[in-house]
């Protein structure tokens, strides 16, 4: 009923031609009383010459302010609205939440924006500012064109007065002040919030504020998703792993809000130093261990990695390993075998490290080949005899025989051949194959002769 109102208030006062301020006040029925106030003003786009400007005020209670006959409007997205008083010359101002009527024919408006100063007015204020200037001069203009208008604003204090009365002023200026201070006291606890927020993202760590505040706008969007109160928010943690990072909200007795996935992307500063310090941190801690093995800084290095990559996939952490041991599996493979205090295998993790292997299958093949003369030595073989029967071990069986510790030897000799038995207790680990029968006599009777000793 209001915009059946004023649009007769427009089809009335388009019979005035004069630029002069008009006001009147009525009782309808449904609205019950209201004022209004209107100049005709000049237009410079046909057939959109003769807008005009209206004030209402209904039940003094709602206040309408509006541009009508200005042109045709179909979208508000492409008008913009501007303003300047003629006892302002050198300041636009500019019209912010405006709204249009059903027919696009009509432009009401809320809010105004000084261009100069970026000071916001509300309408009430920007109405008090037709009556202390001559003219007003309105440019509306969108994707079609412009309209120039002017407004002549002689006589229009007593007719704004009539409409908007003192009871109402009074009114508005009260209901605005509430606004402003909650409006106020929400924007301190925003503040409040947003600081808390922002330090304990800090307090993590992550100090770079581009991320910072990523991380920030992440944690208010998913806050506005799950229906969080960010206030609600006590602490914060974030979560490497191997591929990425997660951060989880708690509240202040502990209850975890969220877990807010895969925010490596958000970090990847933070994500990049975060693991290159636990690197650092777990190679400390590892390096002594490996320290006696002897391998070579990138072989270290490659350990190091290696047993940390696999910590971060499995269930121990760095901080329980107290010691390693590294087994040669071939020429080209290693084996490194993880323990906690309790002597408790925690892993074993296949290593490349082909310095190491060649150096270690090198001194594995020197001892167990001193251990196997050693062995010998106690049947009184000669010298020539003894490297007779090492020929024929291979490389890999000296290695083996070197890391299982072996402390027999056991000789069978077969019509065809003699078998040496090399063994660990009971345990066999190498067994070789001599077919040189003159050695083997030579053997037979050495160790017949030990036996008989």
């Amino acid at each position: 009923m209001k915009r059946i109102i004023i649009i007769l208030t427009f089809l009335y006062s388009n019979v005035l031609l004069a630029q002069n301020w008009s006001y009147k006040s009525s009782v309808n029925a449904f609205d019950g009383k209201y004022r209004t106030a209107s100049i005709i003003g000049k237009g410079n786009d046909y057939p959109y010459h003769k807008p005009m400007l209206v004030i209402n005020l209904f039940n003094e209670n709602s206040l309408n302010f509006y541009i009508a006959d200005a042109g045709y409007y179909q979208s508000l997205s492409d008008i913009e609205i501007l303003w300047v008083f003629s006892n302002e010359p050198n300041t636009i101002y500019k019209s912010y939440n405006f709204s249009k009527s059903e027919d696009g024919k009509i432009i009401f408006f809320d809010d105004f924006k000084n261009l100069e100063t970026g000071d916001y007015i509300y309408k009430l204020n920007f109405i008090d500012k037709l009556k202390a200037a001559s003219k007003v001069d309105v440019r509306i203009k969108n994707n079609y064109g412009k309209n120039d208008i002017v407004f002549s604003l002689s006589g229009s204090t007593k007719a704004i007065n009539f409409v908007i009365t003192k009871k109402y002023k009074d009114k508005a200026i009260a209901l605005r002040a509430e606004l402003e201070k909650i409006a106020k006291e929400r924007m301190e606890k925003k503040v409040e919030v947003y600081s808390k927020i922002l330090l304990l993202i800090n307090n993590v760590g992550i100090k770079d504020d581009e991320e910072s505040s990523a991380l920030f706008d992440e944690i208010e969007r998913k806050c506005s998703i799950y229906d969080i109160e960010m206030d609600d928010i006590d602490s914060l943690n974030v979560k490497v792993d191997e591929y990425s990072a997660h951060l989880n909200l708690f509240k202040n007795d502990g209850t975890l809000l969220k877990e807010l996935k895969y925010i490596g992307i958000i970090i990847p500063k933070y994500v990049k130093e975060y693991k290159e310090q636990e690197f650092n941190n777990n190679y400390t801690r590892i390096e002594p261990l490996i320290e006696r093995f002897g391998l070579n800084d990138k072989e270290k290095k490659k350990v190091c990695e290696q047993i940390i990559s696999v910590s971060e996939r499995n269930e121990f952490k760095v901080s329980e390993i107290d010691s390693l041991k590294i087994n040669i599996l071939s020429i080209m493979r290693a084996s490194i075998e993880i323990f906690d205090k309790n002597k408790t295998k925690l892993k074993g993790i296949e290593v490349y490290i082909p310095d190491y292997i060649e150096k270690k299958s090198q001194e594995l093949e020197d001892n167990g080949t001193k251990r196997v003369d050693s062995l010998l030595n106690k049947f009184s073989f000669t010298q020539d005899e003894k490297d007779k029967i090492i020929k024929e071990i291979r490389d890999y069986q000296l290695q083996d025989i070197e890391q299982n510790k072996v402390d027999n030897v056991k000789f069978n000799f077969l019509s065809y051949a003699t078998d040496i038995k090399f063994l660990n207790g009971d345990k066999e680990i190498e067994i070789i194959t001599i077919y040189d029968k003159i050695l083997a006599k030579e053997l037979k009777k050495k160790i017949r002769k030990f036996e008989k000793n």
